[in-house]
């Protein structure tokens, strides 16, 4: 399998659109393979385009799937990328409280995508993050039944230098889980 390997516009800045016939599925033979290349964002996959490549500022679309099934009472369990995730309604609502339920999920994925940037920010440095630890609490409005404002703390580990202690918070701030709030999807929901 061979893939062609559009070059990237010269000069071009990372905010640029791509020159007419230059970075566009028109200007290359259909793909037969992926190809990724970081700098340039090229992103290439399968004959048909189904994927095409971000350049100098496009955009890429994937589409991915999620499956859920009902395994009995109000389990509702969902199957994502081979990994099984649970979920429950707690005794009080009239589950078992044999998983975490749907909204606690979403909770809980906001606090450990900070998390994990926070780790990797102290990964990628040498620092260790041992001792680290990281809280989430929110404020909950009972009238609107919503969260109005979320805090998110992480207790640096031991020897942190003082000199990464904002750009820790900027990445934790980087949160794929948080930019989905920020910038919703749209939903469309259908049944069949």
């Amino acid at each position: 399998l061979s893939c062609h390997s559009p070059e990237p516009v010269e000069g071009a800045k990372a905010d640029a659109r791509p020159r007419e016939g230059i970075n566009t599925p028109e200007a290359h033979e259909p793909l037969p393979c992926i190809k990724l290349s970081v700098k340039g964002l090229f992103l290439l996959l399968n004959r048909q385009g189904f994927l095409w490549y971000e350049a100098l500022g496009g955009s890429v679309t994937m589409k991915k799937t999620i499956d859920v099934s009902f395994p009995g009472g109000k389990r509702v369990d969902a199957r994502m990328d081979g990994v099984l995730i649970p979920t429950d309604q707690s005794t009080e609502r009239g589950g078992e409280g044999s998983a975490p339920a749907p909204f606690q999920l979403f909770l809980a994925s906001i606090a450990t995508c900070a998390g994990i940037y926070a780790l990797e920010f102290c990964r990628a440095r040498g620092i260790s993050g041992d001792g680290m630890t990281l809280t989430m609490s929110y404020e909950w409005d009972e009238k609107k039944h919503a969260i109005q404002t979320m805090y998110i703390e992480a207790k640096l580990p031991p020897g942190f230098p003082d000199q990464y202690k904002k750009a820790v918070i900027r990445a934790m701030d980087l949160c794929s889980v948080k930019k989905h709030m920020i910038h919703p999807p749209e939903f469309l929901i259908t049944v069949s």
